[in-house]
């Protein structure tokens, strides 16, 4: 039946004699062409299918390329704000150690500065002390008043600091410290009983400086800036003062000057 030829029609196609085939077997066309066109677009289905797996597939490629980049440029981004933000902390320490450097350097300075100034000031200060007590002291000779028991330092209407009747207060060490209210003064900053055992100052090195230096801050450095009179009167005023005794007067001014010389101070108006 494939190889059907009609003779008074000669031979026909293979698409007619399929046609005529399915007429003559009473198949039907319609059915026949339906289920070729099924075939047909299953088949292209098929490829269609076949072309969109090769499309994802190329398209996942093509995707994760893509976010391998985006992420290489987010580490870039990322590494750049980092290195930013490290050159920003030594930037600023950077300053901080200039400004370090430069308070450190400004505070030397100042140091240096008020080390010269102090030491020019103390140098004063130990002229102006030293000449006094190497006068009132006699030299470093002595170290209590020559005749000293002979007078009468005791200031009977002084009844916060009473004398002891037993006691004599006459002048002792660096500065002479004489008087009842002076040793009882200087009790209380310098630990001993200075109404009592007032000989403690003559016998002890320690308490006799000490005592010499509360008396020269409390009674003389703030005199020291006046002119030279305003500290003899503080130191022994009611002796030597007003032409008391002016042989005194004049051995403090010799001191005076020959400590100002050997500091190389400037002297005060005498």
């Amino acid at each position: 039946m494939t190889n059907f030829a009609c003779k008074e029609f000669g031979n026909i196609s293979r698409m007619h004699e399929e046609q005529f085939l399915d007429w003559f077997l009473g198949r039907d066309h319609f059915d026949l062409d339906y289920t070729r066109h099924e075939d047909k677009r299953s088949e292209q289905n098929k490829k269609n299918r076949s072309k969109l797996t090769v499309n994802h597939a190329a398209g996942s490629r093509s995707f994760q390329r893509t976010r391998a980049c985006m992420e290489r440029i987010g580490w870039s981004r990322g590494a750049h704000e980092k290195e930013q933000e490290r050159m920003r902390i030594e930037h600023e320490e950077r300053i901080q150690l200039e400004q370090e450097r430069m308070r450190k350097s400004k505070s030397t300075y100042r140091q240096k500065y008020l080390e010269k100034k102090m030491s020019s000031v103390m140098e004063k200060k130990m002229s102006d002390m030293s000449k006094r007590l190497f006068s009132q002291f006699g030299a470093f000779c002595y170290i209590n008043e020559i005749n000293g028991a002979s007078n009468n330092y005791c200031d009977a209407s002084n009844t916060q600091y009473p004398c002891n009747p037993s006691q004599q207060y006459y002048g002792r060490r660096p500065l002479q410290l004489t008087w009842n209210y002076n040793y009882g003064a200087a009790e209380s900053s310098n630990g001993f009983d200075g109404l009592n055992s007032l000989g403690t100052v003559g016998t002890d090195p320690i308490i006799s400086f000490k005592t010499a230096l509360w008396f020269w801050m409390n009674n003389v450095h703030q005199v020291v800036i006046q002119e030279f009179g305003a500290t003899i009167r503080a130191i022994n005023g009611a002796v030597e003062c007003n032409g008391g005794n002016s042989a005194a007067v004049q051995s403090r001014i010799q001191y005076y000057t020959q400590y100002c010389n050997q500091f190389g101070v400037a002297m005060v108006t005498i």
